[in-house]
């Protein structure tokens, strides 16, 4: 009887462990699945962004308004590199 009983607990225990599992599988796949159209998404951004600096960058005689929108253009490529490196470091670090 005690064995039975035993049993039934550690049955529940794998239930409950593989329908957890099962639900964080479904979530990765969810998550990885988003991510190739978010890269695409960024990709086709920073493409923009750099379209834009090459052209200003052979502007002459800009105006101190275009001169900042420019350099925050340019900061966020900057952060935006910095961010994807930083992301890319701690995926390759998580075991």
């Amino acid at each position: 009887m005690a064995t039975m009983m035993a049993m039934k607990a550690v049955d529940f225990s794998f239930q409950s462990i593989a329908g957890k599992l099962e639900k964080m599988l479904e979530e990765e796949a969810a998550l990885l699945a988003g991510v190739e159209d978010d890269v695409r998404y960024i990709v086709a951004e920073l493409r923009s962004i750099t379209s834009f600096l090459t052209a200003m960058s052979t502007r002459r005689n800009m105006d101190v308004e275009l001169q900042n929108w420019v350099q925050e253009v340019r900061e966020v490529a900057y952060d935006a590199e910095d961010s994807i490196d930083e992301f890319n470091c701690r995926l390759r670090s998580t075991p």
